[in-house]
């Protein structure tokens, strides 16, 4: 006969290595020992030990957990990662529970710009690792792509994906922005592909390409498209929907003179007011008179179809002032 806390805390008694008297006296004396009762202590400080590892652990968990939806929140609303320390002490302040957790010492508070990047970058790679599973697991893939010149002078190429889910559901996802050295076909449709490989995504799965109507895309010859067709027969290549209507509209009205005097008028509405504060705060008093709504006049851009709409909604608005 053993006992099982004896043996399990190694009391070196007849209990541990194990008696053939089984008499209550016995039994009964085992249990007011010393050794037992030790036994019994050490268990109970073990599963308190236990229990208060495991509250730690969640209450860190806890605390990751919060950091990162807030590195999260920060993300969508295009908020600059800068202020993540700052929304974490708001959320101090806000009593967010398990965040003292985040402090490991003076120098250690993990609410610092870099700590928000590596978080950034972490759910990045998940993201990424999650996309990139939907593009393997669906049948066909189309991507559109558009290479273009960012605030910094470098030339970026942005690529998309548009696959297919379990339930032949499509949705569109953005993929890569890459650097290029320049916009030409075939610097283009290499970066493509190194992209696709670089996912294990044979070209032969890409079924759709779409782009705007360059003739470094579209040409046959020395194009994206006619490169990308000599690899892929099976692909079909779309001139942007989108893009083509815009253009198709912006040309159409450069053949209206109506239409023009129309576009120089928005213009020059623009450019009349962003030359003088002066004029700016005399409309704004003549809106706030006359209970329209506060607008400012926008900038129109031939190669952009957007600005226009907001450019006419403003004077729609405010026509009267």
């Amino acid at each position: 006969m053993y006992c099982s806390l004896c043996v399990e805390k190694k009391k070196d008694n007849i209990f541990f290595q194990g008696t053939n008297n089984f008499r209550t006296s016995t039994l009964m004396r085992h249990e007011t020992s010393a050794d037992h009762k030790l036994a019994i202590q050490e268990t109970s400080e073990a599963a308190q030990a236990k229990q208060a590892f495991c509250r730690a652990l969640e209450g860190k968990d806890g605390a990751i957990m919060s950091a990162m939806k807030s590195v999260y929140w920060l993300v969508q609303e295009g908020i600059a990662i800068r202020k993540f320390g700052s929304l974490i002490e708001l959320l101090r302040h806000l009593d967010c529970p398990n965040l003292s957790y985040l402090d490991q010492g003076d120098n250690a508070k993990y609410n610092s710009d870099t700590a928000g990047w590596d978080m950034v970058a972490a759910i990045a790679a998940t993201v990424e690792e999650d996309l990139l599973q939907k593009m393997k697991s669906s049948p066909f893939l189309t991507i559109l792509a558009d290479e273009s010149t960012d605030i910094t002078v470098t030339k970026k190429l942005v690529i998309c994906v548009r696959l297919l889910d379990d339930n032949f559901v499509p949705s569109t996802h953005f993929v890569a922005d890459i650097n290029v050295t320049d916009g030409k076909g075939a610097t283009v449709a290499a970066a493509i592909k190194d992209h696709l490989k670089s996912k294990e995504i044979p070209l032969s799965k890409i079924y759709g390409f779409g782009s705007d109507g360059a003739a470094s895309m579209t040409s046959m010859g020395n194009g994206v498209a006619g490169r990308l067709l000599a690899e892929n027969p099976a692909m079909v290549h779309i001139h942007c929907i989108a893009h083509r209507l815009a253009l198709c509209t912006s040309q159409a009205a450069n053949a209206i003179d109506y239409m023009k005097d129309y576009q120089s008028t928005i213009t020059s509405i623009f450019y009349y007011f962003k030359a003088s504060s002066v004029r700016v705060n005399r409309i704004t008093a003549i809106q706030e008179l006359l209970d329209e709504p506060i607008l400012k006049c926008n900038e129109v851009h031939e190669v952009r179809w957007l600005p226009y709409y907001k450019a006419i909604e403003t004077i729609y608005r405010t026509y009267g002032s």
